[in-house]
């Protein structure tokens, strides 16, 4: 009798643990990571599951503004004004005043490292001439370059329920902004930007910590969770990542690392024969993004409710882990750092890009120079002004 009575005990504890790695698997965002010289395809998790992209959008935008550039229909020197439509973007923005102007060139660069929203519009305004026209051009592009689960209504990826992609896209979309715009690293990669004595760094965390990093983007909105594209190179290889759906900075910065590593362990022989990002079998079996605001921004939000002291802290804000060398830490996420003020906007003359070159001869070394030998400093496990947009979700 009693051996029954184990063997149900045991078949529900079967059944509970099966239950619960079903739930990881619905709740794991999509990944994929790729050699970005053959498309070849190294890793793939869900990958053509349907996501909201976030601000891994304006890689899209980027792409459409250089490829206009490339059409002779505007210059990277081209002055873009910003209307009120522009100026009334949510955060992440710069604070571009109305009626102020900004060169393409470095629109893209406040785009990247900042994810200006703002500049977004104003980027996608200049070369479309409206939001409508500049998204038809955006879904153009996603056609032509095969992306097949991507549909755009905006420029900077804030919330919209009709704004979807998939890791595979935003992979094929990377792969193309990387081998026909070659001279985009030296946006992508950018650790930071000056405006005055204000210096605007990216929110790109394997920058200056992971070995070889050269670029992409981050995104970030409750419903997608923490999104990235990232890309490194290393003995003449060029490897990228695209991350989907984390559940804080931090846990994105790891699974891209591990996905990077996975890329560069792969054995270099039979790259060919690989599948590449157009010939991959159907990676997912989801039809609708999964919206994570529950878990990344509601009252549910990753709180381990029994951690000791948590009864006695009064912050109300995401409380998110963090990793510290072999433990695994819960902290609470601290407020963002304020915007640009409107009433201090962007000043065109004031900014200074941070140079990915090697300094020429005679030129200063200093870490402002952009010399890349000199390491940035260690990121902060977790920074609030990482967090773009915690508005209304899909």
């Amino acid at each position: 009798m009693w051996r029954r009575g184990l063997l149900r005990v045991l078949a529900g504890l079967f059944c509970a643990v099966l239950t619960v790695a079903g739930a990881e698997r619905t709740l794991a965002g999509p990944k994929l990571v790729f050699d970005i010289r053959t498309g070849a395809v190294l890793h793939a998790e869900n990958a053509d599951d349907p996501w909201y992209p976030a601000s891994v959008t304006k890689l899209m935008t980027t792409y459409v503004a250089l490829s206009a550039v490339r059409d002779g229909s505007i210059a990277l020197d081209t002055l873009l004004t910003a209307s009120q439509n522009a100026v009334a973007q949510p955060p992440s923005k710069i604070g571009i005043a109305l009626g102020q102007s900004i060169t393409l060139r470095n629109a893209l660069n406040l785009l990247i490292v900042k994810s200006a929203n703002d500049i977004a519009v104003v980027v996608a305004e200049g070369v479309g001439g409206s939001i409508p026209e500049f998204s038809a051009m955006m879904n153009a592009t996603a056609r032509r370059l095969g992306m097949t689960r991507s549909r755009f209504v905006n420029p900077h990826g804030l919330p919209d329920a009709d704004q979807v992609t998939s890791a595979r896209d935003m992979a094929i979309l990377s792969r193309a902004l990387a081998l026909e715009f070659p001279e985009s690293t030296r946006i992508t990669r950018l650790p930071f930007v000056k405006i005055g004595d204000r210096t605007i760094r990216s929110h790109n965390a394997l920058l200056g910590r992971y070995a070889g990093a050269d670029g992409m983007k981050t995104g970030f909105i409750c419903a997608a969770g923490f999104n990235i594209v990232a890309s490194a190179s290393r003995r003449g290889q060029r490897v990228a990542a695209v991350v989907l759906g984390e559940n804080s900075p931090d846990e994105r910065r790891i699974a891209t690392e591990r996905l990077l590593d996975l890329g560069f362990a792969a054995p270099r022989f039979g790259l060919k024969d690989r599948d590449t990002l157009h010939t991959m079998p159907r990676s997912g079996t989801a039809d609708q993004p999964v919206n994570m605001r529950p878990q990344i921004c509601g009252e549910k939000r990753n709180r381990p409710d029994g951690l000791p002291g948590l009864k006695e802290f009064s912050y109300s804000g995401p409380i998110v882990p963090v990793v510290f060398g072999p433990q695994l830490a819960y902290v609470p996420l601290p407020p963002s750092r304020p915007d640009w003020p409107s009433d201090a906007p962007v000043d065109e003359a004031r900014i200074v890009v941070a140079s990915t070159d090697p300094p020429a001869s005679g030129d200063s070394d200093d870490a402002e120079a952009g010399d890349p030998s000199i390491p940035l400093p260690e990121p902060r496990p977790v920074r609030g002004n990482g967090l773009e947009y915690t508005g209304r979700a899909p």
